[in-house]
Order: C-alpha cells, then sequence, then structure tokens
C-alpha cells in the first residue's frame, strides 16, 4: 500500500470506534478534524500519484503469467546503471530537445521549480521562443538557485539569467552589483523575420500593475520583471451565512458588526496572523513602512500606530483564534468566512468537491475613504508579491537575455504555460501568472475574475531597503508582545521602530550611502 494509505487507515480506526459509542464524539472532534485533515491531504497526493504501466497482458481464463516482479541480480543491475548514470548524465537537462542550433547565441537560465514544470517550459522554448528569435536557452533546473547565483557571480560561472527568484532576491543582488537593470531596455523593435521585441516599459504598461514591480526598485532603476504574482479574497460559506440570514462584510465595521453574531452560534472569522497581514490595514489608512528614499522606517506615523492596534485587536478585542487550520473549520463550518489567498481557492477546488455550490468570494475588506476626485470608496489596498525573472549583470548577451525574459512574460506564452501547467496538475497546481491578461485565459469563472482584479485594483506593494529585514523581525516581536503578553501596543511599536532604524542606519553605512544620498530614488 501506498505510504499515504496510513491516514485512510487511521480514519477508518477511529470512525468504527466512534460508530460503537456516539458518546464518544464531543469528547474526539480534534481527533474527527485530524482524521479529515489526512483525508484531504490523501486525496490530493492520490491524484497526484503517477501511474506507471510497464506492459498489460490481456488473456483467456487461466493464463499462466510470467513473474512481473524482478529478481535481485535484476535489481543489483538496475542499481548500477543509474549509479553510473549519475556521473554522466545531466539531470538538469533532462527533456531538452536537440536542434541545429550550433551557431545560435546560447543563454543558460536557473529556474528553481519542478522537473514537470521545467520541461513545459522547454518545450515553449523549443517550439517557439528558438525558432522565432534565433537564440538557442540551456534551460537548467536548480533548486536553490537563488543561493547559488551569487556564489556562482563571483566565481564568474553565472547564468545568464534566473526565473522563479523570490521578490526580495532582486534587490539584495541589485545593491551588490550583480544585476542589469531591466528599465534600461526602454525601446522596443521588430527582427528581421518580423517577431516583435518589446521594451520593459511597454511590457509593463501592455500586460502588469504598475504596482508590481515596486519591490524591484534600486536607486532608481528596476532590477526585476514580475513572474507570479498571488491575490487574496474574503472566502465565505453561502449556505451557512443565507442560515443566519446575513450578508457577507464589505468593510471592516461590517466585520466588527458580524462578530457578535457569528460567536453568538458558535461560529468564528478567520484572519491570518502575522506580519504580512498587518500591511493592509497600514496601506487602507495611507501609511507606510519606509520613507520615500528608504532611509529610515516610516511606522512611527499615526496612521502606522492606528493601523497597528486596529490589527492587535483583532485579537485582544474580537477574539479572533491567531493559530487555526481555515481549510479544515471552513470545511466543517466553524469558520465560515476568513481571508484566503489563491492556495485556499485552489485547495477547496481540488480537494473540497463537497462544497461545490456552498461557497463564493469577494474582494478583502476595506475601510471607507474618499479619494482624490472627491469619491467615497472603500479602499481595498493589500499586498500579493510572488516570483519575478532577473538578468544577471555578467551575461555577454544582454540583447539576447531580455528577448528571452520580455517572450517569458508575454500574454500569449504566459497563459499556454498556465494551460499546460494545469492540464498536467489538476487545479490544485493552477498558474498564478503577474501578467494581468493571460490571467483572463484561466478556467476562473467570471464572477471569481471579477473578484481577482477588483482586488487587484488595490494592489499595494512595499520597497525593499538595506536592512528592511528588520522590519518583518521586529514587527513581529511587537505584536507578540503585545497581543500575547499584553505590552502597551505604542511602546511595542516604538520600541521595534528604534531598532529598525538602527539596523538600517548600519547598513547604509556599509554600503556607503552618505547624508544626501538614496537607496530608492536615482541619486545623480
Amino acid at each position: 500500500m501506498p505510504s499515504y494509505s496510513s491516514a485512510v487507515k487511521v480514519a477508518l480506526e477511529l470512525f468504527k470506534d466512534l460508530a460503537e459509542d456516539m458518546e464518544d464524539v464531543p469528547i474526539s472532534l480534534n481527533d474527527i478534524t485530524s482524521a479529515l485533515t489526512g483525508l484531504s491531504n490523501t486525496m490530493v497526493a492520490i491524484r497526484e500519484q503517477a501511474i506507471t504501466v510497464d506492459y498489460l497482458e490481456l488473456s483467456e481464463k487461466g493464463y499462466g503469467y510470467a513473474s512481473s516482479r524482478s529478481n535481485s541480480w535484476q535489481n543489483m543491475y538496475v542499481g548500477f546503471v543509474r549509479f553510473k548514470d549519475t556521473f554522466i548524465k545531466d539531470y538538469s537537462a533532462v527533456g531538452q530537445r536537440s536542434a541545429d542550433t550550433k551557431d545560435m547565441v546560447t543563454l543558460e537560465v536557473y529556474v528553481s521549480r519542478g522537473r514537470e514544470y521545467v520541461d513545459i517550459l522547454r518545450n515553449l522554448v523549443a517550439e517557439q521562443f528558438t525558432p522565432d528569435y534565433g537564440v538557442k536557452v540551456n534551460v537548467n533546473m536548480v533548486n536553490g538557485s537563488e543561493g547559488l547565483i551569487m556564489i556562482r557571480y563571483v566565481a564568474g560561472t553565472a547564468p545568464d539569467l534566473a526565473i522563479a527568484i523570490g521578490s526580495g532576491i532582486p534587490f539584495e543582488f541589485s545593491v551588490r552589483g550583480a544585476l542589469m537593470p531591466l528599465d534600461e531596455f526602454n525601446k522596443s523593435y521588430t527582427l528581421d523575420n518580423g517577431t516583435q521585441v518589446l521594451s520593459y516599459q511597454d511590457l509593463l504598461a501592455q500586460s502588469y500593475y504598475e504596482e508590481e514591480i515596486i519591490p524591484y526598485k534600486y536607486q532608481g532603476h528596476y532590477y526585476g520583471l514580475p513572474e507570479t504574482q498571488n491575490w487574496a479574497a474574503l472566502f465565505y460559506r453561502t449556505d451557512i451565512l443565507e442560515e443566519l440570514d446575513v450578508e457577507p462584510p464589505d468593510t471592516w465595521e461590517d466585520v466588527y458588526n458580524l462578530v457578535p453574531v457569528l460567536t453568538k452560534d458558535g461560529y468564528s472569522f478567520y484572519f491570518p496572523y502575522g506580519v504580512g497581514n498587518y500591511s493592509p490595514f497600514l496601506y487602507q489608512r495611507g501609511g507606510e513602512f519606509y520613507d520615500a528614499d528608504g532611509l529610515k522606517s516610516a511606522l512611527n506615523t499615526e496612521a502606522a500606530y492606528e493601523a497597528f492596534v486596529e490589527y492587535a485587536n483583532l485579537y485582544l478585542q474580537y477574539n479572533f483564534i491567531y493559530a487555526a487550520d481555515f481549510y479544515m473549520r471552513f470545511k466543517n463550518g466553524e469558520m465560515p468566512l476568513g481571508i484566503g489567498d489563491m492556495g485556499f481557492y485552489c485547495k477547496l477546488r481540488y480537494s473540497a468537491p463537497e462544497l461545490n455550490g456552498k461557497w463564493a468570494i469577494l474582494p478583502v475588506p476595506g475601510h471607507t475613504v474618499m479619494n482624490d476626485e472627491g469619491e467615497i470608496v472603500v479602499d481595498r489596498s493589500n499586498g500579493g508579491a510572488g516570483t519575478c525573472s532577473i538578468i544577471i549583470s555578467s551575461t555577454k548577451h544582454p540583447e539576447e537575455a531580455w528577448q528571452f525574459l520580455q517572450w517569458w512574460g508575454s500574454d500569449a506564452v504566459q497563459a499556454e504555460y498556465g494551460r499546460e501547467v494545469e492540464a498536467t496538475f489538476g487545479v490544485a497546481s493552477r498558474w498564478n501568472p503577474a501578467n494581468k491578461n493571460a490571467v483572463e485565459t484561466l478556467p476562473y469563472t467570471q464572477e471569481e475574475l471579477d473578484v481577482i482584479f477588483s482586488q487587484w485594483e488595490w494592489l499595494k506593494e512595499s520597497p525593499n531597503t538595506l536592512g528592511g529585514y528588520y522590519t518583518s523581525r521586529y514587527l513581529i516581536t511587537a505584536l507578540n508582545q503585545t497581543v500575547l503578553q499584553g505590552k502597551n501596543a505604542r511602546v511595542a511599536l516604538e520600541d521595534a521602530i528604534k531598532e529598525i532604524n538602527k539596523e538600517m542606519k548600519r547598513k547604509q553605512k556599509e554600503y556607503k550611502i552618505t547624508d544626501g544620498q538614496s537607496v530608492l530614488q536615482a541619486n545623480y
């Protein structure tokens, strides 16, 4: 039996015992939840488990089948051959197609994704990019490529470019001179064969939100092209809300009014606990994490303090649960409302078929504000940074590297890659492109697309800066001190700001950012 069958055995034994004595059900709710979680994970594992058939025999009844199992000598031989191949074969290039490309420019690309994802990309490169652009691409599957790139850059053996890079990496690499600024590719042109090459600015204007590139900024230049983008939404059980005769909330004021109704009937609202979920409250009040130059923390404003207090009060005053399995509690109805992301959506679609037609999504709750035109709107500002693509500054083929990146980030390629990924892995692995035009081609319903784009209209990202890693570290400390230890919120936040500014100043000195200079803006 497969290893994941243990979850089925555990659930079977539990439900047999409960069937014999139903009075044990109330005291076994945690065990039931754990068993259901195990069964849901097993459903996912079963669907992802590959089925391999060596051969198939059809015969009449009574036919004597030959042994289908290999003997010990055969097993030893196969093991020896596989061991020998590890010294000969380049497994990072498995699936790469050969072609008459010996006279072409060759690009080395690092991708930190699974083999099947990389094979899909290689096929697209062989079918579309190389014939259209006349550039050969070696797509290398390199797990943990983010840690290897800088080492190989120093050693002079870095790739030309990399994709599937975390949103914080471009800033860290750019301050060390390891990346090319992509905004310097500022001219669109057409190749001799009619293939169009878009500039960085034209590609962004056509297919991306302006806010998506904020994390990749350093001293006036942008060093990353968005690749994937997450989205958040309010998930709610339509059947339970209908039973309670309440409407899903539109603003945080609606949430606060709804909480007593939920609590009275034994339900609760879910909002993830962590630094990343403080940012919506900060953005919706007009606050920022850093000043315009990225030199100091901007959390010393009244807006930042009010946002911090409001977020902490979710757990102090409204008794939100700060550690919960939202997926299982949403399934069993304990948490009929909550904030989830694309991963949560895919999980529901994939492994909760019993809830089909019983849940829906809406944009996340926000705060009522007056916009620049004097209109009253609900500010739903929220982040969602995913992965990006970069070009290493040591590349000998910068123009060809940009041709590959703008091809990879184009509407058609991102849409086709998304279709191929979902056809291979199913909805549980739905591609989440940062390209907004490609998202429209994915198999969402129109209502779901309306929610996604409505939320993305309020997309708000924070820049990275020198010493910025202290922001998340000390904000979570301040939050824990306030929520879990009862410390005064203002004192906890001010203590965090002092430590953040101290580290930012130290890193600015290390990288020789002097007074009058900027980390984020261009220094002339």
